[in-house]
């Protein structure tokens, strides 16, 4: 299974590295919006969203936060690349079901 929308593995993992994002959170921000852009200018209605919307990310998209995010998500995929290994997210049919009943 691909990843929803038009997602990113760079940009999944650039809101996994903010501060107070937690698993849950991020699986519903990634399953109710299109795109990070999306995300970032939705209007955000559903309760469980709201905190994620007042997280230093969306205060200042350009803050030093998100660009050490953005980073460090940049570097994650790149080294698995070149070690040509694989980031399973919750999305792909191989990612174990015990631990999507967690999330």
């Amino acid at each position: 299974m691909p990843l929803p929308g038009n997602w990113t593995l760079e940009d999944i993992l650039t809101l996994s590295y903010i501060k107070g994002v937690k698993s849950m959170t991020l699986r519903q921000a990634v399953e109710e919006s299109d795109t990070l852009e999306a995300l970032l200018n939705k209007d955000i209605k559903k309760e469980s969203l709201k905190k994620f919307k007042q997280t230093e990310l969306f205060i200042s998209p350009k803050s030093s936060v998100w660009h050490s995010a953005r980073e460090e998500a940049k570097r994650q995929v790149d080294f698995a690349e070149k070690y040509d290994c694989k980031i399973t997210t919750i999305w792909e049919e191989d990612y174990p079901q015990l631990l999507k009943e967690l999330v």
